[in-house]
């Protein structure tokens, strides 16, 4: 990997986060255990930062890097694993100039304050070109894969058998500004779509320093009708994911606030301003659903990534990991004292859309993250919620467990892997199309320090207890990546 300085020594370049610098594919990969089940046809996609240039500013967080993604395609009893960049309008600027081309304003005191999300200094190799990275999270709807990131990042269609970079939807002509202002006829999206498996559309957000500060998005894949919601959120607030049920959007507003004026003048991009309070925005899908409102929250708290959401009786039940702040860099904060001893526990929140009151409650007090349903049941009544689990510490958010949710009996069921080892958010796959919530498989990969590589893990979601259905053991590392998609049925 070609670099015109090397990486600074900081937590996200390190251990499961180190890149890796290039692109290419194994066929046949070698299962070392187990064997791979016969029914599981499918391809698994991820997608992660991944720098290949080191930045002019010589800082460094994961905003920045590029976005690379991985696919396993399950077939036959084989696998077959490939990984390549997004060509994002970054990447190619970048590629043409052999190094990084972007100069973030960036904070002055705390260099760890940098994100990737500030104004860039004018530069005429970067000049007219997009910063977004696209290293977030994958979705697949209608036959079609895409990349989606924070940012200056504009959703951008993949191949699904050759990941080859294919360009970018129409609808995305239709998109604005997202933390900054718009440099080409394409407009930016949130990190974290959803997709919902009734109707198909695809759902996601904008946020921006600038009035509206929050918009709900929902796209007709099938037609390419894009209808845009914006809300009179109370302040710029950095939201990272958000969650659908059948009927609604809901956005969590906490206190970390955003500005690039903090910026121009020597600060961070974010701040954490827990006088503002936390609220909640709940969104008709429907426009004849009535208009959206607000539902205040009691105590601050921060949901990097909700497990899921459905109406009953009348009420919204949502489930999430909360952080009592964000884990986030924020300006003003010692992120020492900040992320020492943090920890995010499920909660159980319910939303009375006649009163527009919620009540909250915590459901367990094990240190969870990155929680995922059987999606098929996105935004509807579930019973099962699949998250990573640390025994010990969060430390360079590394997680050595996955654990398993009843959420109608509270029971749990548990898959530990080697203390030091780092899995990747379970994703689940159903046995077959019409199987029941639960009967299927989640994988994952493993980081093992040890050995510098990664390991392809299946495990029996109705079984995490025991070992693995099958582990494929691969020749070097995939730097962990938070988000991916399982695309059934899709086999190169």
């Amino acid at each position: 990997m070609e670099m015109t300085r090397p990486l600074p020594n900081r937590p996200l370049v390190r251990r499961h986060w180190k890149p890796w610098p290039m692109e290419g594919q194994l066929r046949d990969c070698t299962v070392v255990q187990g064997e791979i089940p016969a029914d599981l046809c499918g391809t698994l996609y991820r997608i992660g930062p991944n720098p290949r240039y080191a930045s002019l500013s010589g800082t460094y967080n994961g905003w920045m890097g590029d976005g690379m993604m991985h696919a396993m395609t399950i077939a036959g009893g084989k696998a077959y694993y490939r990984n390549r960049w997004v060509r994002t309008p970054k990447f190619n600027a970048e590629d043409k100039a052999g190094r990084a081309v972007f100069d973030y304003v960036l904070p002055m005191k705390f260099p760890l304050l940098a994100i990737g999300m500030e104004i860039t200094r004018d530069n005429p190799e970067s000049r007219g070109v997009a910063s977004g990275s696209c290293n977030t999270s994958m979705t697949m709807h209608d036959g079609q894969l895409l990349a989606w990131g924070e940012g200056q990042s504009t959703p951008t269609l993949i191949d699904p058998l050759t990941l080859e970079t294919l360009g970018f939807p129409e609808w995305t002509k239709k998109l604005g500004d997202c933390m900054v202002e718009k440099v080409d006829e394409y407009g930016y999206g949130g990190g974290h779509p959803r997709v919902c498996p009734q109707t198909g559309d695809v759902l996601f957000y904008t946020i921006d320093v600038k009035q509206p500060y929050l918009t709900i998005h929902i796209v007709d894949t099938k037609s390419g009708a894009l209808r845009s919601i914006p809300l009179d959120s109370p302040y710029p607030s950095y939201i990272h994911d958000f969650m659908i049920t059948r009927d609604h959007a809901i956005a969590i507003v906490s206190p970390i606030t955003m500005s690039q004026d903090r910026v121009r003048h020597g600060g961070g991009l974010f701040t954490w301003e827990p006088d503002r309070g936390t609220h909640v925005a709940v969104v008709p899908r429907d426009p004849a659903g009535g208009a959206p409102f607000w539902v205040e929250v009691d105590k601050n708290c921060y949901c990097l990534h909700p497990q899921n959401a459905y109406v009953q009786d009348g009420k919204i039940i949502l489930d999430g990991p909360q952080f009592p702040i964000v884990p986030v860099p924020c300006d003003g904060l010692d992120p020492w004292k900040q992320f020492k001893d943090l920890k995010s526990f499920m909660e159980r929140w319910e939303i009375d859309l006649a009163t527009k009151t919620m009540k909250r409650r915590q459901t367990d007090d094990r240190n969870v993250e990155l929680p995922q349903c059987d999606r098929r049941y996105q935004g509807l009544p579930y019973r099962y919620g699949y998250n990573l689990w640390t025994a010990g510490d969060l430390n360079d958010y590394s997680f050595n467990a996955v654990l398993r949710y009843d959420m109608e009996t509270g029971a749990t069921d548990i898959h530990h892997f080697r203390d030091q080892d780092t899995a990747c958010e379970p994703l689940f796959a159903p046995r077959r199309p019409d199987a029941p919530e639960g009967d299927g498989y989640l994988m994952t990969y493993v980081y093992r320090p040890e050995q510098d590589r990664s390991d392809f893990i299946i495990l029996d979601a109705k079984n995490l207890t025991g070992e693995p259905v099958a582990t494929i053991a691969l020749p070097h590392r995939v730097p962990f990546s938070a988000h991916g998609w399982w695309g059934d049925g899709i086999a190169a």
